[in-house]
Order: C-alpha cells, then structure tokens, then sequence
C-alpha cells in the first residue's frame, strides 16, 4: 500500500570539519534525489538533518585548534549549512543537537526507558589518563586495529578498514589527549540491554528485510545478530554533551550514539508541529540514508531504542551505501585527503549540477567507488555536454531555424516507425526510471535519463532534418516531416527536464526557463506527456547547460589534492594519464619531448584545407585492430565514416555526441577493409595521451573551422 506520509532522514554529520564529496556520495546526495521525486509526485514528505554537535571528535577538534567546543560547532554548522545548501540538498530543516528542543527529546526519551526499568546500573572498568584526570570516551583511546593492524584506530571504530571496535579490542591503546598508557577505574553507567532484543531483531531484519535491503546492509546486520548481541553503555563520562537527566548522574552525558539519532525527532518536532503524525503513525514510511559505518546504529540499535520507548514507527528502509574513495585512496579528513565541497563550490562556480551528476553515476551503491578527476571531466564533457546539452542544444537551433522559434505542429498523417518508436522511448523511460528510484537504484535511473538523450540525438540524426531543407523548395514539401522531427524532440527535451529533475535541479530549471514554463512542468505526473509544449508557443534562443572542463582545471585540482595531503598519502595521476588501477607518483609518468615544428607553409597551402566540425553518432571497435574505432559523424549534410586511431584511448560509448574537428577534404582511404572519409584532430600530450581537438562552445554540425 502507499504509504500516506514519508519521512527521509540523511545522517547527522558531526560538527567537526567541513564537508567533503564522500559525504554527498555516500549519504546526502541520494536522500536529495528521493526527497525530490516524492516531491514531484506530490507525496506527503518531510526531509530532516542537522548537525550532530556532541561527543568526542568535538571535543579534540577543540583542542586542536585551541577553542572552546561551542565555538567548534557553530563554526562547522554554518559552513556545512552552506555546502549544503550550494549543492541543492533540499532539506525541510537542517537543525542542530545543541538545540534546547533536542536537549529536552533526548532527556525524555532517556527518561522513559529508565523509569520503564529499560536500562541496567552498573559500575566498570573504564580507561582513565592519569596525566589528564579524566575519564576517556573511545575515541579519546586510540590504538591499533585487530582487524586491520593499522595505527590510529580509535576506540569505537577503525577509519581504516571501518570496522566497529570497543577499547577493549585495540592493540597498545593510548590516550588521544596525552599519548599516556590510560590505566583502568571504576565508574558508573546506563546500559542499554540489546542483548534481550535480538530475537525480535532476528525476526525484523534477518527474516522480514532480506528481500527488501541492500545486500550490503542486510549482510551486515545479519552478521552482527549471528555473532550475539551485547549491553551498550548509553552514557560517557564527560562534560560535553547532553546532561544525564538522574540526580546522582553529575559530570555524565547520553552517548552520542543514543543521543544522535533522536536528532531526527527533534528537528521533526522543530519543523512542525505535527511531528508525530511522521514518527507515531503506521501510515508513514521511514527511510534514513546513511554511509555504511553507521548501519549497525541506524538498523540496530536505534531501532531497539524505538522497540523499547514504544509509540514510533521502525525503518522501512536503510538504503545505505559504500564508501567513495579519491584517487584511489581511501579519503581522510585527518590526512586533508579529500575533496571539500565548500572548496569546489568556489572553484567551480554554479557547476553544482556536474558534481551532482559525476557523484550519482559513480554512487558506491553497493560497493566502494572511486572519484578521479579525470572522470570528473571525461563524464562532464562526453555526457552532460556531448550527449545531454548538446541534443538540447540542437533541438532548439533547429527549431528556431526550421520552424520560425516556435513549437511545430504535429501530423499524424505523415508519421512513420521511427516516430512511434520514438514516442514509446519517451512513454517507457518514466516507468524505467520511476522504478529505480521507487527502490534506491539511483545510479541505473540516471543512466535511462542520459540514454534518452542519447536515443533522442539518433533519432533527430537518422530524421536529419537539415537535409530536408537544403533549399525554400524543398524544405515547403518536406515541412510536415520536418514538423514532426522537431515536435517529437522538443516533447522529448521537455520529459527529460522532468526526469532529470531529482538529480540536476539547477539545470531543469534552465530547462524550464528555455521552454517558457512554470516549474510546475516538473510535476511527475507529467512524465511521459506528449503535449507539454503547445503547439505554435514561442519558445526562447537556447541557452547552453553545460560547458567544458580544461586539462588545465582538473590538473589544478590534482595538484591542489597532492599539495595539500599530509603524511603518506600517493599522489594523484595527473589530468592527462591514462586510466591505471591504482595511480602512480608524477614522477612514474615516462614523457616524450613535444616534436619539433614542422616547415613553414604558404597561407595558400592552408586554404586547401577544409576544416569541419563533426559530431559522433555511432563509434565501435574495428575487429582485429586493437587501436581503431569506427566512427560515424554528422557532417551537418551527410553522414559520413571516419575511421581513427584512437581506441587505445577512449571507449566507444563515451564519446557518443561528442564533437570533433573534421579535416574533410582529405582523399578517402581504406583502412581494414573499411572506407574512412575524413580525418579527426587530435593533440598529443607528453605522456602520449590523445585529447580531441573541439569546439569550446557548441557548434552546427558541419560547420566550417576558419
């Protein structure tokens, strides 16, 4: 049944540091495009975050930078509030723990569980630094992994390997505040009995969630419940945090990871105040997007805490993901490898789309992923420009100039297969694409929205309207079929500015604005319509989407990742390198010397030479010749075959749409059996790496390089 509200969680993130792109991956980014779908669907939907503002990785980020911890956390809330918010993460509310409001749920909840008689007293053995006077919190204890054998692991988790630890398991531990061995004291604490829920445990999640959760999460939990579950201690000995709220609990706080989650109710409570109708009723379905080292805690421990107060609904969902890892090493926030969101906003400005789009393609859906710079730019210029823009783009060029800028009417009589196959693809990809992300596929969505586009610029390439309007005369008898290309591409380019809405919002906007409707237009419900442009409605000039990326600014963001890293940490391949399974130093990268110039030549000589520029419509391997590709390209007037030697470089698929210099006039040659009618433009870097030779802007296919 559908559910009658929705309630969308995204993982609190600690108020310690900025935010870096494995964050948006992993957790923030694919709770923003559900959010968004709902949402245009028109569902009852509310999506809630916040800053986890307690515990210890506050406190030593205080002490490091020699401030107090309020002073930390309104520092990292404000600018993680505004990282958010230059990527388009839609949030109802992004609250804060240190609210008096949050305060106030989580002393409540604690309440209700210890006069329930939930929680166990008892006094242990806890680590204490002598040389501090003070109890340490795990992660004040750091040490060596058992699992993995790294240095650094802290007491609760190993950042290495992303194990979950206690202090008790590390090797050699110490005091993260004093390097002193930490000896052991008694002292008292709340547990939390999780130990007598895990039949029901086993019963929810290992019997109830198999068909429903990530493999990656199921697997998880399943392998946590078989290996028997423990009481946790729920309170800390520490000055920062939310008080104890018991007469003999002086000097003691809620462990963050009691205190944490129940940020997700008090932000809802600080939203609206009818939060319980989202937390207390069985018609709402919960969904919280976390990264993989919070799944123990989100699927359950929090969930036996809900078990235990009683009234709230449970996670109908815990979609998480894997980790995003940078240039093949894994990110550190300690190491300063990572790529700080706050950072590329100002280094990339109004780019947030291409972030947003790079990130879902290569989501760590269900294992860890890596982000290259190189990617970064290959998948912006050879999908969101070559493919995506550029059908747009094309789109409206012609229909401004074969249809006087206005929608063209369209003639059932002269349709033919083509057009109805293309009216299928239009109707089929919303139900493709409204599946996966109904069921947190959202890597595989993204992909039907950018096919689409692609199945669009083969159908406008096969129609070839140009060709149909060579002169006045001919395009008057072949006007009804140059209507009907150019109706069902502009029907088109207005379903995917719906589709591509939950993921690129800034550029369906642009969209919207181009075609001269009101955002309304989004509404999902529209998905798949025909009729969304009007027939005879003047539409404006387009406007380019996307632009291209230089070399040069991707090897200023390697250079940047390389400088700045401390400690261990391999350097990045450089822009240009080849794509290699792990990167190598710079130094690694063997270089030729650029090739002396070549004789001079007459401005007559030059002039023999017809430069055009070609789009790729069609590229394939050649059998039997490891380094050419076929390639077929729209000359604006014909289509014609190229074949070129650059396999060993890019794959055929990604660079579909792409546009290239064209010598045009070069006498054909047979080349594997094969007739190549032309010659594409390439430099050739140092490290012997082929770039292509385009047009920086959008340009007619077949237009002449002057």
């Amino acid at each position: 049944m559908e559910p009658k509200r929705y309630l969308i969680t995204a993982a609190l993130p600690y108020a310690n540091g900025p935010v870096h792109i494995g964050h948006l991956a992993g957790c923030y980014l694919p709770a923003d495009i559900y959010t968004r779908y709902l949402r245009a669907c028109k569902r009852d939907v509310k999506f809630v975050c916040g800053s986890d503002e307690h515990g210890v990785p506050i406190t030593i980020r205080a002490m490091k930078e020699g401030i107090t911890p309020q002073q930390v956390v309104d520092k990292y809330h404000a600018l993680m509030k505004s990282s958010f918010d230059g990527m388009g993460i839609s949030f109802d509310i992004y609250s804060r723990t240190s609210n008096e409001v949050h305060k106030e749920t989580a002393q409540a909840f604690f309440k209700k569980l210890y006069h329930a008689g939930i929680f166990v007293e008892k006094e242990s053995e806890q680590y204490y630094d002598e040389s501090k006077e003070m109890f340490l919190a795990d992660r004040y204890i750091v040490g060596t992994c058992p699992v993995c054998g790294k240095d650094g692991a802290y007491g609760d988790q190993c950042e290495s390997c992303g194990s979950s630890l206690s202090p008790e398991q590390l090797l050699n531990p110490r005091s993260a505040l004093s390097e002193a061995v930490p000896v052991k004291k008694m002292t008292k604490h709340w547990y939390f009995p999780l130990d007598k829920y895990e039949e029901w445990l086993k019963e929810w999640i290992v019997e109830g969630k198999k068909d429903s959760w990530k493999p990656n999460v199921y697997g998880q939990c399943k392998s946590w419940i078989d290996n028997g579950l423990f009481p946790r201690a729920m309170t800390r000995d520490s000055t920062w945090g939310v008080p104890v709220p018991l007469p003999d609990a002086g000097g003691k706080v809620l462990y963050v990871w009691f205190d944490a989650p129940i940020g997700y109710i008090s932000a809802t409570k600080e939203l609206t105040a009818m939060w319980s109708d989202y937390w207390c009723n069985e018609d709402t379905k919960l969904v919280h997007f976390i990264g993989k080292d919070n799944i123990v805690f989100h699927c359950i421990i929090f969930p036996a805490m809900l078990k235990a107060h009683g009234g709230f609904v449970l996670p109908e969902n815990v979609p998480a993901n894997e980790f995003l890892n940078i240039e093949g090493q894994k990110v550190s926030t300690s190491r300063n490898w990572a790529v700080w969101v706050h950072e590329y906003l100002q280094d990339f400005p109004d780019m947030q789309d291409t972030l947003r789009y790079v990130l879902c393609a290569n989501s760590p859906e269900t294992k860890d992923n890596d982000f290259t710079w190189q990617d970064f730019r290959d998948r912006n210029n050879s999908e969101l420009v070559a493919i995506f823009g550029n059908y747009v783009n094309r789109v409206f060029v012609l229909m401004h100039k074969l249809c006087k800028g206005r929608v063209p009417a369209l003639h059932p009589d002269v349709m033919d297969d083509a057009d109805r196959a293309l009216v299928d693809e239009i109707k089929n990809a919303r139900v493709k694409v409204q599946d996966y992300l109904e069921n947190y596929k959202f890597r595989d969505a993204l992909f039907e929205v950018i096919d689409l586009s692609r199945k669009g610029n083969k159908y406008m390439q096969d129609k070839a309207p140009w060709s149909l309007a060579k002169t006045p005369e001919l395009q008057e008898a072949n006007q009804k079929a140059i209507d009907n290309c150019l109706h069902l591409c502009l029907q088109l380019t207005a379903n995917l500015a719906i589709l591509i809405n939950p993921f690129l919002p800034t550029t369906a906007k642009k969209m919207c604005g181009m075609m001269k409707v009101v955002e309304r237009m989004l509404d999902w419900e529209n998905a798949g319509r025909l009729d969304l442009l009007k027939v005879g409605y003047p539409l404006r000039a387009p406007e380019l989407l996307f632009r291209k990326i230089e070399d040069t600014e991707v090897l200023a963001q390697i250079e940047k990742l390389n400088k700045n890293a401390v400690g261990a940490v391999a350097p990045a391949a450089t822009a240009a390198a080849p794509k290699v399974a792990s990167p190598q130093p710079e130094a690694a990268v063997k270089e030729s010397p650029l090739p002396e110039p070549k004789a001079e030549i007459t401005y007559d000589d030059f002039a023999k030479i017809d430069l055009r520029v070609g789009t790729i419509i069609k590229a394939e391997k050649v059998e039997k010749a490891d380094k050419l590709l076929r390639l077929e390209l729209d000359m604006g007037t014909e289509t014609r075959t190229v074949v070129s030697g650059i396999a060993m470089h890019y794959k055929p698929e990604d660079i579909i749409g792409r546009q290239v210099t064209v010598v045009a006039n070069l006498a054909p040659r047979k080349l594997k059996g094969i007739e190549s009618r032309g010659m594409i433009l390439m430099a050739q870097n140092t490290d012997g790496r082929l770039i292509f030779a385009s047009p920086t802007e959008m340009a007619d296919a077949g237009a002449e390089v002057k």
